[in-house]
This record gives C-alpha cells, sequence and structure tokens, in this order.
C-alpha cells in the first residue's frame, strides 16, 4: 500500500543472511533508508544490515510509515 516498487526484503531473509541486497541494486556505501509500518521491524532490520552486510550509511524512519502519514502526509493512505 505504501512502498516503492522493488524495494521490499522480507525481515526474515535479512536476518537470517540470505538478503540479496545487489538484486536491489544497493550499494552498501550509500546512504539506505530502511522503513516499515511502524518502524520497530524496520529499525532490526538496519541494525542487521549494519552488522552482518556491511551498511554504512543506514537511515531508519523513526515511527515508520504510520508517523510519516500523520506528521508528514496526512494525505497518506495507511493500513
Amino acid at each position: 500500500m505504501c512502498g516503492l516498487p522493488g524495494a521490499h526484503l522480507p525481515l526474515g531473509q535479512i536476518l537470517s543472511g540470505t538478503a540479496d541486497f545487489s538484486s536491489l541494486g544497493l550499494d552498501t556505501e550509500k546512504p539506505t533508508y530502511v522503513y516499515c509500518k511502524a518502524g520497530v521491524r524496520s529499525l532490526q532490520a538496519a541494525e542487521a544490515m549494519q552488522a552482518h552486510y556491511g551498511f554504512k550509511k543506514l537511515k531508519n524512519l523513526q515511527g515508520g510509515i504510520l508517523a510519516w502519514a500523520q506528521q508528514v502526509d496526512p494525505a497518506m493512505p495507511v493500513y
């Protein structure tokens, strides 16, 4: 509902070490933004991406899509 096309990667894959970030065209040296519905799972993902995959410039959307919709874009549909 509120996502970027081709940007979904399940948390389970990230935590298990089976995530294929190269298929998404991600570079561990470039800024990467991580988000989810409420910001909790994306924080877990960001921590794993930094610790186990070598990402250096991660940003988590604190509060997730729900906070973004409330604070930035009230017209955004939420689920």
